[in-house]
């Protein structure tokens, strides 16, 4: 795919609106930071930047889509970091990634917390694995659904932490959170505000983030090396991608346009409010980091052998 599209004139460029196809239904992360992304593209380019939503299959269903379109710079999308595990956990894919899709640049990322309920005993995160490992298969873990990003986050974190829990797959991870408050489900990763207001009122215990850096809204959380398992660097991220052949130039306007709007100041509050900091990157390296990220899933998913329901 991606061969004998119509290329757009990158002098002209662009001379009509750009379709934006956000791969998931109205209101979630990936909605709101599309939004913000696009009000303020249209903006620098000139031209209306229109958000289509196009929910479905975690993502694919629209990037199904995205993969079809012209290579002209018109169509451009944002998945996130579950576009990376589908390559291995959904050998159908009508598209490949790293082959239909050039990445602009990455956006965002929201980093995993690590929660669990606050009435277990283990108030860090060394405590806790040595509790996990005292019963292996005792404790649950709760998720989004089987393949969801924070299943597979959670079995990275026990492929090396070396333990072994049973999980408890929900239809969604808010459905999921009471039953950690409960104590009934003893761990789940998500993100900060969905954990926030459980950890500040001591619903929930917050042990750890899955990232290389701290969230900087919550500054006394540890990271997981942090707190003693280097390796669990697994943030939901986000990336800008357009079809694979549309132009150089095209793509370069793009990354410089929508770096410039990561990076401007008044962007950090709204994407604090969803619980997200801004991580630009060039084309070149964009396309480095989504090749790191297929080869790291691939290698969790194979080595738990997750099948997709």
């Amino acid at each position: 795919m991606g061969q004998g599209k119509p290329r757009a004139d990158e002098k002209a460029y662009p001379s009509k609106p750009v379709r934006f196809i956000i791969p998931f239904p109205a209101g979630g992360a990936t909605d709101v930071l599309s939004r913000l992304v696009a009000e303020r593209l249209a903006a620098r380019l000139g031209q209306p930047v229109v958000g289509d939503n196009r929910g479905g299959a975690a993502g694919r269903l629209g990037l199904e889509l995205l993969s079809k379109a012209p290579s002209d710079g018109y169509t451009i999308s944002l998945p996130s970091s579950a576009m990376a595990i589908s390559v291995t956990l959904i050998p159908s894919l009508p598209y490949d990634p790293l082959r239909d899709f050039i990445a602009v640049t990455t956006a965002a990322d929201i980093p995993n917390l690590v929660v669990t309920p606050a009435t277990l005993p283990a108030t860090n995160l060394k405590d806790y694995i040595a509790l996990l490992k005292a019963k292996p298969g005792g404790y649950h873990f709760g998720s989004g659904g089987v393949g969801a990003t924070n299943h597979i986050t959670a079995e990275l974190f026990q492929l090396v932490a070396g333990v072994r829990m049973t999980h408890v797959p929900y239809k969604s991870t808010a459905g999921g959170l009471p039953d950690v408050i409960s104590g009934q489900v003893h761990l789940m990763m998500i993100g900060p505000p969905a954990a926030i207001p459980h950890v500040q009122a001591g619903r929930l215990r917050a042990l750890a983030v899955a990232s290389q850096k701290r969230f900087s809204g919550m500054p006394d959380v540890p990271t997981t090396g942090e707190a003693g398992l280097p390796g669990v660097d697994a943030p939901t991220w986000y990336a800008i991608v357009v079809p694979a052949g549309t132009p150089k130039a095209v793509v370069a306007r793009l990354n410089r346009d929508i770096v410039a709007i990561l990076n401007a100041p008044e962007m950090a509050k709204p994407l604090l409010a969803i619980g997200a900091e801004p991580r630009p990157r060039t084309p070149e390296e964009s396309a480095e980091f989504l090749r790191a990220e297929v080869a790291k899933w691939a290698k969790v998913i194979k080595a738990v052998n997750v099948k997709a329901d």
